[in-house]
């Protein structure tokens, strides 16, 4: 029964990004600013001996852990959740039909209760993160979603109306387009 939702979730790609949270934990405790906790900037480069011996190695452990739960239970409820709401999509397109709800393996109602208790994991993980985020934060998170979700209907259609060798380069243009609006918006 495992084995079917780690399938619904593509649990395998959560372990591939596993190494990108884990990087932006140990960025995270780099700029850290309490000298309470695990600040390294003073050892950055390693050039004390002994640098190792002035981490705090259970906040370590337990930040690290904290990190590792926190990403897979938001990576399983956002895969569960897209598949769940494209299970009508993916019943019709013959390449995903295959996949869990579409094909009966899990039923729609307990993949959505499959999100429901990932989300509930996520939050109880880091309480506090759902009110350290602002209003703006969230709804730029939300809108994310969004596009996300329009973005791969607009291509299904594209797909569906055009010859997908020709389809397939115009979308992968859709990276420069977020290069040049990230440059122009966000001055990144």
């Amino acid at each position: 029964m495992v084995k079917k939702y780690l399938s619904l979730v593509k649990f395998s790609h959560t372990i591939f990004a596993l190494p990108f949270a884990m990087i932006g934990l140990f960025l995270g405790i780099l700029s850290n600013p309490n000298p309470g906790q695990m600040n390294l900037n003073k050892m950055t480069g390693w050039k004390a001996d002994n640098a190792l011996w002035f981490i705090d190695w259970k906040f370590f452990l337990v930040k690290f852990l904290l990190v590792l739960l926190c990403m897979i239970f938001a990576r399983s409820a956002a895969m569960g959740f897209n598949r769940w709401l494209d299970k009508n999509f993916d019943a019709k397109n013959p390449r995903t039909a295959i996949r869990e709800i579409p094909a009966g393996i899990i039923s729609a109602n307990h993949a959505l209760i499959f999100v429901l208790l990932n989300c509930i994991a996520f939050i109880t993980t880091k309480p506090a993160l759902v009110l350290e985020f602002s209003g703006r934060t969230w709804l730029f998170l939300s809108l994310s979603g969004i596009a996300t979700g329009l973005s791969w209907l607009c291509y299904f259609r594209a797909l569906q109306l055009g010859d997908a060798s020709r389809v397939a380069p115009v979308d992968k243009l859709g990276v420069v387009f977020v290069i040049i609006l990230a440059a122009i918006f966000l001055k990144e």
